[in-house]
């Protein structure tokens, strides 16, 4: 999937959808669609951070599918509470601490 005005809106609609399942405190788009060339076969990542949470990351990741099912769009979603993204952060060569510096908030 390449970038154009049909995929931001794509974007937007998928981060309103999530928003509205996990409400989450953001959402931030990384990888080839927000810090590198998107190639037609490329996917969406995303990290959602929410407030806090019972479940476990592939719980959190799999309520987050869910509520996307019909859309024709390829999305990896990491699913991670504040506290977890905090810690992760502190870590040099940890990919969520990448995320946050370089990714794009798109919620």
């Amino acid at each position: 999937m390449l970038y154009t005005s049909d995929t931001s809106r794509q974007i937007e609609n998928i981060a309103n959808l999530l928003a509205d399942e996990l409400n989450p405190e953001r959402i931030i788009l990384f990888g080839s669609y927000a810090w590198g060339v998107p190639a037609k076969d490329s996917d969406l990542d995303l990290l959602v951070i929410v407030p806090e949470s019972d479940l476990k990351p592939t719980r959190r990741a799999i309520k987050a599918h869910r509520c996307l099912i019909g859309i024709p769009v390829a999305v990896d979603i990491l699913v991670r509470t504040k506290a977890e993204v905090e810690r992760a952060k502190t870590i040099p060569s940890s990919l969520i601490k990448k995320i946050v510096e370089k990714g794009k908030i798109i919620f």
